[in-house]
């Protein structure tokens, strides 16, 4: 058990100049995704995190908002009661359903019921010990998932998506145009005086690409 009040609190950066002071409530809610979306992929989903409040830091004011927005087993609008799930909401009576009876104590989870492989993941990013797994990622999923939005097309909306992954994460992790043109290492950690950015061993990407509509999605294989 890592007792919460002992986690660091650090510092995003970006170089263009922008900072994010990262606050335990952040910490507590990104571990509470952590716990859901997957304890596999506890090096990647904060950083993933981290790229997308940069990218959507006109819309959210804080990492909590965003995980809370982007995270369905956490999201109000996911709950029973919630504008998707309630009944004659667009995905009520759906599998994507299915877990919303639960979602409500998800997102009230106390630090102490996460387990202990959450709260490591979560620790050791934000006391710096975790290089940055997916640089300019901000988005993940199921593969098939996301195998599904690319055969809809639904990825194609003037971007270009790429997927990375590779064993043991269990999702799929995607870059858009937009954050693949940031420079390298653009988002850095700061704790303890200690910078931390990118790992000298990221994951691949394009290895094929597949053309939809007025977008293309590019993708790459898992490493076995």
């Amino acid at each position: 058990m890592i007792p919460f009040e002992s986690l660091s609190l650090p510092l995003l950066r970006a170089k263009d100049g922008w900072t994010y002071q990262v606050t335990p409530r952040d910490l507590l809610v990104m571990a509470r995704s952590i716990r859901r979306e997957s304890t596999r992929d506890g090096d990647a989903i904060p950083w993933m995190y981290a790229q997308r409040l940069y990218l959507l830091r006109r819309s959210y004011s804080s990492l909590a908002a965003l995980a809370t927005a982007y995270s369905q087993p956490i999201n109000p609008a996911w709950f029973p009661s919630g504008r998707f799930c309630v009944p004659g909401g667009e995905y009520h009576g759906t599998r994507s359903c299915l877990d919303a009876p639960n979602r409500p104590g998800y997102a009230a989870a106390s630090w102490e019921s996460l387990g202990d492989a959450t709260q490591t993941a979560t620790a050791r990013w934000a006391r710096g010990d975790v290089p940055n797994p997916v640089p300019k990622v901000v988005h993940f999923a199921a593969e098939s998932l996301v195998a599904r939005q690319i055969a809809a097309g639904g990825t194609s909306e003037k971007r270009v998506i790429v997927r990375q992954g590779r064993e043991p994460f269990t999702n799929t992790f995607l870059s858009t145009k937009t954050s693949r043109e940031w420079p390298d290492d653009f988002i850095q950690l700061e704790v303890g005086g200690k910078v931390v950015g990118t790992t000298s061993n990221p994951l691949p990407y394009v290895l094929g690409a597949l053309a939809i509509g007025a977008g293309v999605a590019v993708l790459v294989a898992r490493k076995r």
